[in-house]
């Protein structure tokens, strides 16, 4: 294992979030939704229980037993406890939401490029 100052500009090296940022779920059910810090690429989701994310818009919702199959949610995605789970922003998404089944609290972490 090398030492940071020994690796490469390209490697993988360990950096600080540019932002981070929490949402508070307050109510079952409840929707969040924020802007993408400006100038954000990447984005990390830690929970401490399961949540859905709209990486798009304000639209998300957690999905009914009536919805299961269906398209309609097909850009809300499951985490389950996704700690240090990290997905690229959607370049043509301004602003995204987060909600879950029950009370608790998301982090957020946001790198640029």
């Amino acid at each position: 294992m090398r030492a940071i100052g020994m690796l490469h500009p390209t490697d993988a090296i360990p950096a600080f979030p540019d932002n981070v940022g929490i949402a508070v779920i307050s109510s079952a059910g409840a929707v969040v939704a924020f802007d993408w810090p400006t100038g954000a690429n990447i984005v990390g989701f830690d929970g401490h229980a399961p949540f859905y994310l709209h990486p798009r818009t304000t639209g998300v919702a957690v999905p009914t037993t009536s919805q299961a199959g269906s398209t309609s949610q097909n850009l809300s995605m499951r985490m389950n406890q996704a700690h240090d789970a990290m997905y690229q922003i959607p370049g043509d998404s301004t602003g995204y939401s987060v909600t879950a089944e029950t009370t608790g609290v998301i982090g957020m972490c946001f790198w640029r490029k």
